[in-house]
């Protein structure tokens, strides 16, 4: 009996973590209001390469969800807000990974958005420690891209915005981690 009482112990403090919007000293609301909708955060997960901490990053869908497919197949709103941890993330480095996210998940639009990912690395430069870089899928208008506050760029509806959001949630992701973490898997 002692046993199954402490297993419940431990299985409800398990699950009110799930859900308390704080990694690695980043904290993020469990809701947003975006476009008079409410969207609940998904899940957080963080960007390492080898052992520098490079950012936080939280996912915020219309209902959580944990199946990607699902997610990237959805025309409805999405937001994923980038913490950075690091220093200063080099424009060139983010380029590159951008670049690398693109070919890995979704090596078509390498072809037929050429311009849209011109428009897109433009929109970053060097990235200090403490800002953040949010992308915001409005069914209506589009993918919104700010950093530190700073409305970037608007891109249209359809399959660029996809594209953005399978870097980190299709098939090679820049870590598993991190995608099981968006996805709000432990």
């Amino acid at each position: 009996m002692y046993r199954l009482h402490l297993a419940a112990v431990c299985l409800l403090a398990l699950c009110g973590l799930a859900g308390s919007g704080e990694l690695s000293g980043v904290t993020m609301p469990d809701t947003i209001m975006v476009d008079d909708g409410t969207l609940v955060l998904n899940g957080m997960g963080q960007r390492k390469k080898m052992w520098v901490e490079v950012y936080v990053g939280g996912l915020y869908l219309p209902a959580r969800s944990a199946d990607a497919g699902q997610i990237l197949a959805s025309e409805g709103p999405w937001r994923l807000t980038m913490h950075f941890l690091h220093k200063k993330v080099d424009k060139e480095k983010l380029d590159g990974a951008w670049m690398d996210g693109f070919r890995n998940n979704s090596p078509d639009i390498l072809t037929s958005h050429p311009g849209d990912i011109e428009r897109f690395l433009s929109c970053f430069p060097d990235i200090f420690k403490g800002q953040e870089v949010t992308l915001t899928h409005l069914p209506a208008t589009g993918l919104h891209v700010a950093v530190a506050g700073e409305t970037k760029q608007l891109f249209a509806p359809g399959v660029f915005p996809k594209a953005v959001l399978a870097i980190w949630l299709g098939p090679q992701p820049p870590s598993e981690d991190l995608k099981k973490g968006l996805l709000g898997i432990s």
